[in-house]
């Protein structure tokens, strides 16, 4: 899978406008998962809301630091950020989740956490923005999230499917 990832990105991997001037990580994309994940000021974590709070988290670091955690792109969609290769990124090892079946005969992906997981790849600073990042919206539901999403100017100045710009990110609602 990782190798499919990679293939996804050959053509902007480490592109400043739309990577955050990161080579994509994939190790490091799976500690923040589990991060996410293990996280107890974290409530329902399913894709959705997973994918908004990556976009966090690398926009976050990008105002910050000058460079995404990740080196995800994003695409907007109707529910908000989406990062490229989202289904691939799902399917990693060392990413684990359940399904979930709703009564309107939706299926949800909730993401879980492993015991005594060590997080390798995570700087002291990455923890303080993933911690920022729970802090702002851990405890948001999909439609408030998708809400929150749709309120930056990321998401409502890029056209649909397009890639987000991480130029946005100078502009974030979180600091």
């Amino acid at each position: 899978m990782q190798k499919t990832l990679l293939a996804e990105y050959a053509e902007i991997n480490g592109d400043e406008t739309y990577c955050g001037g990161m080579e994509l990580n994939i190790p490091k994309i799976k500690d923040i998962v589990q991060f996410f994940a293990a996280s107890k000021e974290v409530i329902s974590l399913y894709k959705v809301k997973l994918m908004k709070m990556l976009w966090y988290a690398d926009s976050l670091a990008y105002k910050r630091q000058g460079c995404s955690l990740t080196g995800l792109a994003y695409k907007r969609l109707a529910m908000g950020a989406v990062p490229i290769g989202h289904n691939i990124i799902m399917a990693l090892d060392g990413v684990e989740y359940e399904e979930i079946d709703f009564p309107d005969d939706r299926i949800g992906y909730k993401f879980l956490s492993k015991k005594n997981y060590e997080f390798q790849n995570l700087t002291e600073e990455d923890i303080s923005i993933l911690n920022e990042v729970i802090k702002f919206c851990g405890k948001d539901s999909k439609d408030e999230i998708v809400a929150r999403m749709h309120k930056e100017k990321a998401y409502f100045e890029t056209a649909e499917k397009d890639i987000i710009h991480y130029q946005y990110a100078k502009e974030l609602s979180i600091s």
